[in-house]
């Protein structure tokens, strides 16, 4: 999601095709000078009408408004902070399943860009998060990366959901 109005000027800040990536449908852009979250949740309640959403999750420090409107629409979320101690057992799962290439983000160009865009901080007990990649004592906030945060976050409650089998093993693939 990105806001239409300045994408050009993001687009030459950035160093980003944010122009082709819309075009492309990897990303989605509305109007206006900031994303409207208005139609972020229109988008996922649509979504929830044809998938069987067990649960969403985000960092609620910067998403509670939507949330509280997800949940009343009855959708269960759950807060996940991005710390340490929150972080490092979905990272390590990620990294794993990469590296069987069990998972990829290679095909999809704006997650490529964000795994570029990311570092690894270690903090004394060897746990791990995501910080975005920057050089000397300031971030480049111009860096995103979101879709890989996205991602370890589904896989922190992934996690919880391991016993539960695929649907495959009760039906075929249906195709719409």
């Amino acid at each position: 999601w990105i806001p239409e109005e300045g994408m050009k000027e993001r687009i030459a800040k950035d160093h980003v095709p944010y122009d082709l990536w819309l075009k492309a449908g990897w990303i989605t852009a509305t109007e206006g000078e900031v994303v409207d979250y208005n139609l972020v949740e229109e988008k996922i309640l649509d979504l929830a009408k044809y998938y069987n959403v067990i649960e969403l999750d985000a960092d609620m420090h910067f998403a509670s408004m939507l949330i509280q409107r997800l949940e009343k629409a009855g959708l269960t979320c759950v807060d996940i902070p991005q710390t340490f101690l929150n972080m490092t057992n979905p990272i390590n799962e990620t990294e794993v399943l990469i590296r069987e290439k069990k998972i990829s983000h290679e095909n999809n160009l704006v997650a490529r860009w964000c795994f570029g865009n990311a570092s690894v901080a270690k903090n004394g007990n060897g746990n791990v998060k995501f910080v975005k990649e920057h050089k000397g004592k300031s971030v480049d906030r111009t860096k995103r990366i979101d879709l890989m945060v996205a991602w370890v976050n589904a896989m922190s409650r992934a996690v919880n959901y391991t016993n539960r089998g695929s649907v495959y093993d009760s039906r075929d693939l249906l195709v719409l």
